[in-house]
C-alpha cells in the first residue's frame, strides 16, 4: 500500500509553519532585555550606617522572579514579602537590626516581554565588602526530577509525532493498524502534554531556588511559563492537540493535522535547552529541529512496527517493513550529520568528551546510538530478508530485535535528558599541556603561578580567537583577574572593550559583573571580589568592534582560605 501523504494538505499548512518557524528561530535574538541603570547601595561599596532598604532601578518595568539578600552566614535577610515592585524600580526592605558585615543581593526579574533578566551587587556595612559563606546543602530534588519528567517527555513526545508520520508516510490512513495505534497514541500524548506542563513547574521552581513543594504555588508556575520551557511547552501542546485530531480524522484532514502536530512537536524542541540555544542559534535552533523530526520518525515507528509484525501476515508485514526501512535510510543519514555539528558545536573539541562532565554523558549517549545504528542494520541486512522467506522464527528474531532498539532508544533518552545537569563546554577547551607553552611565549610569569599553585589559569578559544584567562590568587575576597586575548596566528587584538561577568550556580548567586582595563598590547585586567567558596563560572565578554562581540566561558574553584 502505497503512503497517503496528500501535496494539497501540505502546501495547506507550508505558510503557517514558516510563520511559526521564523518566529520561534528569531523571537530569542530581537527580544529586549531590561537593562539594570542604577543600585543602592552601589556594587562594592562600603556603608557606616545600615541602610533601611535597597533598591534596583532598570529602563522598564520588571516583575521579581527571586531576590534575596544574603549575610555573611549565608543566611537569607530579607523576608519573602519584603520585595515590592514600583514600576522601573525594584524595592527591597532590610531588617532594622542589619548588623555590619558583607551582604550579597542577588536577583532575577522578568521585563515586560517576560525575558529573565539577573545579576548581583555586593555591598559591605562597617566594613569593606567581603567574604559571604552560604550554605551549599539545598537538595539537587528539583534537577532529578527534571531529568525524569525530561526523559517522559521526551519518549512520548518522539513516540506521538513519530506514530503520526508512520501512519501517514508508510501505512496510511486506510490501513486497519492505524485503528490498533490510536489509543496508545492518545495515551502517549496525554503523558507528552502532562510532562510539558510539569516541567513548566520545574523550571520556575529552579528559576525560583525553591523545593518540589513550591509546585503548589502561583508564582512559580508564572516564573516557569515566562521562560524559554514555558515556550516550548505550549507549542509541544499545539502540536500533540493537532497529533490527537489528526488520529481521530479520516482522510487528507487527518494526515494534514498529523503532519502539523510532528512538525509542532520538533520546532518545541529548538525552542529551549542547552542544544537550541549554542552560538549561532540561527544554525543551533534548525539543526535541533530536524534532529528531532528524523529521530521522531525512527523512533516512533518502532512500536508501531511491532504492532504491524504482530497482527498482519507475512507478505504485508513485509511490505510495511521495506517501506519504513526504504524512508528510515534517508532520515538516518539526515538525523547522524545534525547529531555530529551539534556535538561539535556543544563540544568545542575532541578534548572536552573526557575532560568534562557533559562530554562522558555525550560519550555515553554516541555509544548508544552506535549500537543502536548496528541494530538497525542487522534488521535491514538480515533480518527483513529472512522474514520475506517465511517462518515465525524469522518474525520472532525481528520482533525481539526491535524490542531490543526500544530499550537502547530509552538508554539514549536518558542520557539526553542529563545533559540539563551539567554546562556544555561549547567554545571551551582546557588545554593543560598547551597553557604552559603559550604562557611561554606570551606570559612568562604566568607559569611560575601555576606551578606555585597561586590562583588560576586557563586557555579558551572561540572560533579562531584565544584567551589566556588568569584569577589570582582564586581564593575568598580581593581577586585580580587578567586576560591576554589574541586573533588568528596569535596576533594581538586590542578590543574596544572586555567586561567579565562571574557567578555561582551551585549557590544560586546571580552574575557579577565588572569592567577591565584594556592595554594596546591585548591584555585585559581588573579587580573583583569574590566572597564565596566553591565553583565560580566566568564569562569573558569580548567587544572587538562596534558589529562583534567574542565570548570566551570557563569555571574556577575559589578556595576558603587564602595560601601562604
Amino acid at each position: 500500500m502505497a503512503p497517503y501523504f496528500p501535496v494539497a494538505a501540505t502546501r495547506l499548512v507550508a505558510a503557517p509553519l514558516l510563520a511559526l518557524a521564523l518566529c520561534i528561530f528569531i523571537a530569542p535574538v530581537v527580544w529586549a532585555h531590561a537593562v539594570l541603570l542604577e543600585t543602592s547601595p552601589e556594587d562594592g561599596v562600603r556603608l557606616d550606617v545600615a541602610p533601611r532598604e535597597a533598591w534596583l532601578r532598570f529602563n522598564e518595568p520588571v516583575n521579581p522572579v527571586a531576590v534575596r539578600v544574603l549575610d555573611a552566614g549565608g543566611e537569607t535577610v530579607t523576608a519573602p514579602d519584603a520585595i515590592a515592585s514600583d514600576g522601573e524600580t525594584l524595592r527591597i526592605a532590610l531588617p532594622d537590626d542589619l548588623k555590619e558585615g558583607s551582604y550579597i543581593l542577588s536577583y532575577r526579574v522578568t521585563s515586560g516581554d517576560g525575558h529573565p533578566v539577573a545579576g548581583s551587587i555586593v555591598f559591605g556595612v562597617g566594613t569593606a565588602a567581603g567574604i559571604v559563606t552560604p550554605d551549599l546543602t539545598a537538595s539537587n530534588g528539583i534537577a532529578i526530577a527534571a531529568v525524569v519528567v525530561r526523559a517522559l517527555h521526551f519518549a512520548a513526545l518522539l513516540a506521538t509525532a513519530g506514530g503520526g508520520l508512520f501512519i501517514i508516510l508508510v501505512l496510511g490512513h486506510r490501513n486497519p493498524v492505524k485503528d490498533r495505534l490510536t489509543a496508545a497514541l492518545c495515551l502517549n500524548a496525554a503523558v507528552a502534554a502532562l510532562t510539558a506542563m510539569l516541567g513548566i513547574g520545574l523550571a520556575g521552581a529552579n528559576l525560583q531556588g525553591t523545593s518540589l513543594n513550591s509546585l503548589l504555588a502561583g508564582s512559580v508556575w508564572q516564573t516557569g511559563l515566562a521562560t524559554s520551557v514555558g515556550i516550548a511547552g505550549l507549542i509541544a501542546l499545539c502540536g500533540l492537540l493537532a497529533s490527537m485530531m489528526g488520529l481521530a480524522l479520516k482522510g487528507r484532514a487527518g494526515t494534514a493535522s498529523l503532519l502539523v502536530g510532528a512538525l509542532l512537536t520538533s520546532a518545541s524542541l529548538a525552542t529551549t535547552g542547552h542544544a537550541a540555544t549554542a552560538p549561532p542559534e540561527w544554525l543551533s535552533r534548525p539543526l535541533v529541529f530536524v534532529h528531532g523530526l528524523m529521530g521522531a520518525y525512527w523512533v516512533g515507528s518502532l512500536w508501531p512496527l511491532i504492532v504491524v509484525l504482530r497482527t498482519t501476515p507475512t507478505a504485508e508485514s513485509v511490505d510495511v517493513v521495506r517501506r519504513f526501512s526504504r524512508l528510515a535510510v534517508a532520515g538516518v543519514i539526515v538525523l547522524v550529520i545534525a547529531g555530529m555539528a551539534l556535538s561539535f558545536i556543544q563540544l568545542g573539541g575532541p578534548g572536552a568528551v573526557v575532560t568534562t562532565s557533559y562530554g562522558w554523558v555525550w560519550l555515553v549517549k554516541i555509544s548508544l546510538v552506535i549500537v543502536l545504528l548496528v541494530l538497525a542494520v542487522l534488521n535491514r541486512q538480515r533480518l527483513t530478508p529472512a522474514l520475506a522467506e517465511g517462518g515465525s522464527a524469522s518474525r520472532r528474531h525481528l520482533d525481539r530485535s526491535i524490542r531490543a532498539e526500544l530499550g537502547v532508544v530509552a538508554g539514549i533518552i536518558v542520557a539526553t535528558a542529563s545533559f540539563g545537569l551539567t554546562p556544555p563546554p561549547r567554545a571551551l577547551l582546557v588545554q593543560e599541556g598547551a597553557l604552559e607553552s603559550h604562557h611561554h611565549e606570551h606570559e612568562p610569569d604566568a607559569v611560575e603561578k601555576q606551578e606555585g599553585a597561586h590562583g588560576y589559569a586557563t586557555i579558551v578559544t572561540a572560533g579562531e580567537r584565544t584567551a589566556i584567562i588568569e584569577t589570582d590568587p582564586a581564593h575568598l575576597g580581593r581577586n585580580q583577574v587578567k586576560a591576554h586575548i589574541t586573533g588568528p596566528g596569535g596576533s594581538v587584538l586590542t578590543p574596544l572593550e572586555v567586561t567579565i561577568d562571574l557567578a555561582h550556580p551551585e549557590a544560586r548567586i546571580e552574575p557579577i559583573s565588572r569592567t577591565l582595563s584594556v592595554s594596546a598590547q591585548g591584555t585585559a585586567t581588573g579587580d573583583v571580589d569574590l566572597p564565596l567558596a566553591g565553583h565560580w563560572t566566568l564569562t569573558l565578554n569580548v567587544l572587538v568592534s562596534d558589529f562583534e562581540k567574542v565570548v570566551f566561558r570557563t569555571e574556577f574553584v575559589v578556595q576558603k582560605a587564602r595560601g601562604p
